[in-house]
């Protein structure tokens, strides 16, 4: 009965790439077909309280990143998002910032003070990251223009990014 030590690698084989896609460190997309979300799911604020949809942004390709004001790491991504913004604004991708559950003055003043040119959203409770299970800041996520997701993980997929705004 060598059939069980066969399974026992396989579904050993499948759990590693579960944790593999969870923890970012393969993109669903790298596994095949594109995975979809509701973009309408739940209501984030802009820096003026007004409610934005995700699904406002359907049509186009988005660079969702969501991040902190007090995060290192989402820090030192503010210049390469410039760049992507400064380079595929009005070209086929658009650059939005989600600060989870960071008060609006907070955000507005570290916009200020960084100079971001892309559009910044408040998910003031959580609710936008919990729905895309976020597990830690910075997550870069990239929805195509039906919100299909092409990429969901903690680097800047710039190979995605050139193939997407190449096709558009």
């Amino acid at each position: 009965m060598k059939t069980w030590p066969a399974i026992g690698t396989v579904f050993l084989v499948c759990a590693l790439c579960g944790i593999l896609c969870l923890s970012g460190y393969v993109s669903t997309a790298e596994l095949g077909a594109p995975e979809t979300k509701a973009t309408n799911a739940s209501a984030l604020e802009d820096l003026s309280g007004k409610d934005v949809l995700l699904s406002d942004y359907m049509g186009q390709n988005l660079l969702l990143v969501f991040t902190t004001t007090w995060c290192p790491h989402c820090v030192t991504a503010i210049p390469d998002l410039k760049n992507i913004d400064n380079d595929f604004n009005g070209k086929g991708l658009k650059v939005v910032a989600v600060y989870v559950k960071e008060p609006a003055a907070r955000v507005v003043k570290f916009k200020s003070r960084y100079g971001l040119p892309y559009d910044v959203l408040l998910d003031l409770n959580g609710d936008t990251a919990y729905l895309y299970r976020i597990s830690g800041v910075p997550t870069f996520i990239v929805l195509d223009a039906r919100g299909d997701i092409l990429y969901e993980g903690h680097e800047i997929p710039f190979d995605i990014i050139t193939r997407i705004t190449n096709r558009t």
